[in-house]
């Protein structure tokens, strides 16, 4: 089985964190992380490690 995902990122500055309002038939949980969190996250697609490092430095 092959699968092609798109993930698009942002980097905004936000004063405070919005409500979120989820689709249940689309996700069933969601989490603020810092990029620290992030990159430790043991199920992070391989190539989102080089993307948090060129946007946050």
């Amino acid at each position: 089985m092959h699968y092609d995902l798109v993930f698009t990122v942002y980097r905004i500055k936000l004063d405070k964190k919005p409500n979120v309002t989820l689709n249940k038939l689309e996700h069933t949980d969601y989490r603020w992380v810092t990029p620290e969190e992030c990159t430790r996250m043991p199920n992070l697609i391989h190539t989102m490690n080089s993307l948090l490092r060129s946007i946050y430095q």
